[in-house]
């Protein structure tokens, strides 16, 4: 083999070793790329699954809670015009044993 070829072989597997790692690291980065897509989409989807858990678990909170709140209200209420119109049981109202 003379040097002239030997600089063609030479070229050309460096050529092809080139072009191999060229598409190697095209196919990685698309598999990455693809990769991180479905983790943005599953890391969206947890998202909105948690924000409806949340709205879910508000919604029963409120259902409990707000006819407990309007009740209190009530009471406060209806103490205020007890005390009006029964000022000698106010002094003594609520009673505390302590």
């Amino acid at each position: 083999m003379t040097f002239t070829e030997q600089v063609y072989v030479t070229l050309i597997d460096k050529f092809a070793i080139g072009v191999f790692i060229l598409v190697a690291t095209y196919l990685l980065n698309r598999a990455l790329k693809d990769f991180e897509g479905k983790q943005t989409l599953r890391r969206e989807l947890e998202l909105s699954q948690n924000k409806a858990a949340l709205a879910q678990l508000e919604s029963q909170i409120k259902e409990l809670y707000s006819p407990l709140y309007g009740l209190i209200q009530r009471s406060v209420e209806i103490y205020g015009v007890a005390e009006i119109k029964l000022p000698a049981y106010s002094a003594s109202w609520p009673v505390t044993s302590c």
